[in-house]
């Protein structure tokens, strides 16, 4: 575990693993030979990012980056860990441009298409929908995976309508102090775990 940035500019930062790194980099054959040879696939670093979020990040080639996701998915890497910025690694696939085959992996792989953290209610649907109003979500084969996507969002029980209509109520919220908009998502997280008991459901969140 690396404890500096060695002047990297946060290409490299303190808490960072041997997996991180080679799951970041560009070369074939590196973070293969660190998982195969016990590299920790969940490690969190200072970020609170995991391997498989500094993956989703890295500027690499498309086909290694699934070769990887597909081999930390053997392997059983958890797939619904929160990063610092209160994304999973199915978040962060559509927030950071769009990568939404990487997001439908996960998906079909059992990532949670509803996971939000106690505290919030911020879940993939409203990354979806911020992601619908871009340029790329209109291209041809990225609107055919983007579809597919929101069919398992639709198949658990999300609706696009009611993520817009919250995203407009939260936009309202930045006119409060901090403290209120705290009180005020409190709320709603309590309205909707209600809601969710009175359906017999749970709401699905990857913290323990």
């Amino acid at each position: 575990v690396v404890e500096s940035q060695f002047n990297s500019k946060g290409v490299i930062s303190p808490g960072m693993s041997v997996t991180h790194l080679a799951a970041g980099t560009r070369f074939p054959g590196y973070f293969e030979a660190v998982v195969e040879n016990g590299g920790d696939l969940d490690a969190v670093n200072g970020q609170g990012e995991a391997p498989l979020h500094i993956l989703i990040r890295a500027r690499i080639d498309i086909d290694l980056k699934i070769r990887r996701l597909e081999l930390l998915i053997s392997k059983g890497a958890k797939l619904d860990e929160f990063n610092g910025l209160e994304s999973t690694p199915t978040m962060l696939a559509v927030q950071f441009f769009g990568q939404y085959a990487i997001a439908l992996k996960l998906l079909e792989a059992g990532a949670s298409a509803t996971a939000c953290r106690p505290e919030s209610n911020r879940r993939l649907v409203h990354a979806v929908v911020r992601e619908q109003s871009t340029k790329r979500a209109s291209e041809p084969k990225k609107k055919a995976t983007l579809a597919k996507i929101i069919q398992v969002l639709e198949e658990n029980g999300e609706s696009l309508d009611e993520a817009r209509d919250d995203l407009d109520r939260w936009a309202k919220w930045t006119q409060y102090s901090a403290e209120k908009r705290k009180e005020l998502m409190k709320n709603e997280v309590e309205a909707r775990t209600a809601r969710l008991k009175s359906q017999k459901l749970e709401p699905k969140s990857d913290l323990k």
